[in-house]
């Protein structure tokens, strides 16, 4: 059994951000539990990005990419339930949920032609997502995620020395957890803002959703999903390419140089190219 880490299932690191613009008003979509899920809908055409945020964070935390897609692309952001502006009124905090949760807002928009770009925990979500959604996605992008596919789920006695600290003293572990996502070089001002965001994160909310992520083996939803995956990573945690090869139909990785896991917050003029690119080449 591998050792719970940053670098295992999907790196098993979290994303955090700030807020950089206003959110667009969008009509209320209920998952198929009647749970309410907000998002952000911006742009207009027939190929349609939707970009899922990872654990304690919100919609917004796309704000650097949604208007720079908005020009080509109907761009959608969503809130997973217990996070940003969705409802908390739910007791598991789990991978399959939260898919389904995003599979609702495609299928509530009546979106087609879509790709799915999730960031960290994110990743797993789009995963289970596009299981539920079969021809409305075209591709999956994983953003600092997917370094493992073949990773091993923690035993729960590993599991639990991992999170007893964030449940000793959730605010200092979590910004401590955060900030050595980052290299030294990155701006300090970005470091504390997603440490502060992180940290304020519903604790009830944040250490199931934790669970929620490490429980999840990604093999067999692999199985029901028939279109290629894309990545764009950071450099800090290695990939296993080869483990990404055996499960899909088609596993591409890209490297940000010198950015640390919230690479798209460090550095969206080179993220947002690179995606653009993917995107192109994707349809």
């Amino acid at each position: 059994m591998k050792s719970i880490g940053i670098t295992g299932l999907f790196g098993l690191i979290l994303v955090f951000g700030f807020n950089a613009c206003k959110n667009v008003a969008a009509p209320t979509i209920y998952s198929k539990e009647n749970t309410p899920i907000e998002y952000t809908i911006e742009g207009a055409g027939e190929k349609t990005v939707v970009f899922v945020h990872g654990w304690s964070c919100d919609r917004s935390y796309w704000d650097l990419q949604m208007p720079y897609f908005a020009e080509n692309y109907t761009v959608v952001a969503v809130d997973l339930p217990g996070h940003g502006e969705s409802s908390y009124n739910r007791e598991e905090w789990n991978m399959e949920a939260f898919g389904e949760d995003v599979a609702a807002v495609v299928e509530g928009l009546d979106l087609r032609n879509v790709v799915l770009v999730g960031h960290s925990m994110g990743g797993a979500v789009i995963l289970t997502a596009a299981s539920n959604l079969g021809n409305r996605v075209t591709a999956l992008v994983g953003v600092d995620t997917f370094q493992d596919l073949e990773s091993a789920i923690p035993e729960e006695d590993e599991l639990d020395a991992f999170i007893q600290p964030f449940q000793d003293n959730f605010v200092e572990t979590t910004r401590n957890f955060v900030r050595n996502m980052f290299y030294p070089t990155a701006d300090s001002l970005l470091v504390e803002q997603i440490a502060n965001d992180m940290s304020a994160a519903p604790q009830e909310v944040a250490l199931g959703s934790f669970k929620g992520l490490f429980a999840f083996n990604p093999i067999p939803v692999l199985e029901q999903i028939a279109v290629p995956i894309y990545g764009i990573n950071s450099d800090m945690y290695p990939v296993n390419v080869e483990a990404g090869k055996r499960h899909t139909i088609a596993f591409e990785i890209q490297i940000m140089e010198g950015r640390g896991h919230f690479l798209h917050q460090e550095d969206p003029e080179t993220f947002n190219r690179m995606l653009e690119d993917i995107l192109k080449e994707i349809f």
